[in-house]
């Protein structure tokens, strides 16, 4: 093969594009601005603007042609449902780009973390994701899409469930928790009734993000609390509900090893291992999963990797490429 694939991970704030040749040697890896339609004041219309100006740029930098893209792999967040598949593919096309997947960039963990190229991963970062695909390509999505799917994960739902644990222990009679004086300090709170004032003041006024909290519910149930361990064991016991689910959904062989990948920065670089620890619990103890080779793989390469590997099954219908690109990037 003498022509180039083209592997994107486009998340919410940045995106990264790697452009490898037919030998597998990586010729570029661009990292640009978001590709998150949900992101752009012009929806999928300014998306089809800010592709084309990324191919422009890292494709003219080269002097190679848009037809000279044999394979490439589109994992974009914000691609939730089939419509929003659809029309990411009609732009596309639009674009000049023949035989391309594109996905939501969940899914890319998992060509990264499984050596066949099939298995699950669950994202836990911002947001809340759990992606599989099986050993017939069949693809299934679980969550990703707020209070519609109603997962608990990500680092917004744990910085609301910290303020949710002190507002509970001043007002509902609900168990203290360390996080209360932590969360005090914080926000800079003298009395119980101006806490939630003080909350609501620092978000609106975007000094603090609800995820940016994330980290204090790890360092609670470090220091040993009680309240903030339980929120994670649940949150890790949540999310091995979907990886159940999709295991039942999916068709992932017995006698094979199921790969599942955890990735984002809750999964990763989270401190506690209480969540982990539920989550593989949970797993593990579903029906026959028991029975099962189960492999849990931290995500300790970029995503755009994924895209990559997968772009190279698609060119070459095989899966040699996975160390070779593992390697470059």
């Amino acid at each position: 093969m003498s022509n180039y694939v083209l592997g994107v991970d486009g998340g919410g704030t940045k995106t990264h594009c790697a452009l490898f040749d037919g030998s597998g040697k990586k010729i570029d890896l661009l990292e640009f601005g978001t590709t998150n339609h949900e992101r752009l004041s012009g929806g999928f219309q300014e998306l089809e603007k800010v592709l084309d100006t990324m191919l422009q740029t890292l494709l003219g930098k080269h002097h190679i042609a848009i037809e000279e893209i044999e394979a490439s792999v589109f994992g974009l967040a914000g691609i939730d449902t089939s419509k929003q598949r659809i029309e990411a593919e009609t732009l596309m096309q639009k674009l000049g780009l023949k035989n391309f997947i594109v996905c939501n960039d969940a899914f890319l963990g998992i060509k990264v973390g499984s050596v066949h190229g099939h298995g699950i991963c669950s994202v836990n970062g911002t947001g809340c994701t759990v992606c599989g695909v099986d050993a017939k390509a069949k693809q299934l999505q679980i969550g990703g899409q707020g209070q519609f799917t109603g997962e608990k994960g990500g680092g917004s739902y744990l910085g609301a469930q910290a303020v949710q644990a002190v507002y509970n222990a001043l007002f509902r009679n609900g168990p203290s928790t360390s996080l209360t004086k932590t969360l005090f300090e914080r926000f800079q709170v003298k009395d119980k009734e101006t806490f939630i004032d003080q909350v609501r003041r620092a978000v609106d006024a975007k000094e603090v993000t609800l995820s940016g909290l994330a980290p204090l519910m790890f360092d609670a149930a470090n220091a040993g609390d009680h309240v903030a361990t339980e929120i994670l064991k649940d949150m890790g016991q949540d999310i091995a509900v979907s990886i159940n689910g999709m295991i039942d959904a999916l068709n992932y062989p017995m006698n094979e090893k199921l790969y599942i990948t955890l990735a984002g920065s809750v999964h990763v670089r989270g401190s506690n291992p209480a969540a982990l620890n539920a989550l593989k619990d949970t797993v593990l103890r579903h029906k026959e999963n028991a029975m099962r080779s189960i492999e849990f793989v931290l995500l300790d390469k970029p995503p755009v990797a994924g895209a990559v590997i997968w772009a190279f099954e698609q060119a070459r219908h095989d899966n040699a490429m996975y160390e070779k690109v593992l390697s470059a990037l």
